[in-house]
């Protein structure tokens, strides 16, 4: 599956104008959800944007309108939230629908979500002290506060949507809150709607 899906991204990107703008190091195949494959790509020039390093691609399927919507409802979300630096950045979005494809180019987070950076410490026998986990805390408060700010519910927090990293002298924890495919723009209708998310980690009310 993989092979396949990495194959299917290179046969893509002859046809999405956002490759036609860029030059990029690799494709490597990171996961698929229920609405997207994600790959890791690099550039290797700009021309027309003012970034370059490495970045992630959410390819979505969008076959139908409530695909295609969903996909260009994510984008819209992050564009309200750019000013913050603890949130992934979206960096382009492009759709060629002549293939039922949308492209959310975000900035590369980082390797490590909460859950496997937590795992790999308790292995290891150092699990995170309580300066780690009061810097972590702090930080998703603030992403969070500036979401509900800019009136946008993320409805899936959980340590699997938390990149996390550390200084080289392990003094600092970072963190950035990724993966809006499921939140909620207050501003189009403060009722929300339905339940989504992983039921162990949703608030009791939800369910």
């Amino acid at each position: 599956m993989k092979m396949e899906q990495a194959l299917a991204l290179q046969v893509d990107q002859d046809r999405c104008d956002f490759f036609k703008y860029y030059s990029y190091e690799r494709a490597d195949f990171l996961g698929a959800g229920c609405c997207a494959a994600v790959y890791k790509a690099k550039f290797l020039r700009e021309t027309k944007r003012d970034f370059t390093g490495e970045i992630v691609v959410k390819v979505h399927e969008c076959s139908d309108s409530p695909k295609l919507e969903a996909a260009r409802s994510e984008q819209s979300k992050l564009d309200k939230l750019k000013d913050c630096a603890l949130i992934n950045k979206k960096i382009a979005y492009f759709e060629d629908l002549s293939i039922g494809k949308a492209y959310l180019v975000l900035e590369y987070a980082g390797e490590k979500n909460l859950s496997t950076f937590v795992e790999e410490r308790t292995v290891a026998g150092r699990k995170l002290d309580y300066v780690e986990v009061e810097q972590l805390t702090h930080q998703l408060l603030r992403a969070v506060l500036h979401c509900h700010g800019a009136k946008i519910a993320h409805r899936d927090l959980r340590p699997d949507n938390l990149v996390v990293s550390q200084s080289e002298d392990g003094v600092e924890m970072s963190l950035k809150l990724i993966d809006f495919n499921v939140a909620w723009d207050l501003e189009k209708s403060e009722q929300i709607q339905g339940s989504t998310g992983v039921k162990e980690w949703s608030a009791p009310e939800m369910y």
